[in-house]
């Protein structure tokens, strides 16, 4: 169900476009809460961020 209401929130959005899958399982608040950008800029890159375990837990924009 995690998914599928990160696709609905993404839908919301015309601009958001997801590339991977697996970026619809992440979690939303750590992305927010860390003041990340979850959709970069044209020319930016994605910048992936791993916990302790080597999980993705977020991603941050990067020029």
């Amino acid at each position: 169900m995690l998914i599928l209401g990160t696709i609905a929130v993404l839908g919301m959005s015309g601009a958001v476009r997801a590339n991977n899958v697996a970026e619809l399982s992440l979690p939303q608040e750590t992305n927010y809460s860390a003041g990340l950008r979850p959709v970069c800029q044209p020319g930016q890159t994605k910048e992936y961020i791993y916990n302790a375990q080597g999980q993705v837990v977020g991603w941050k924009c990067v020029w």
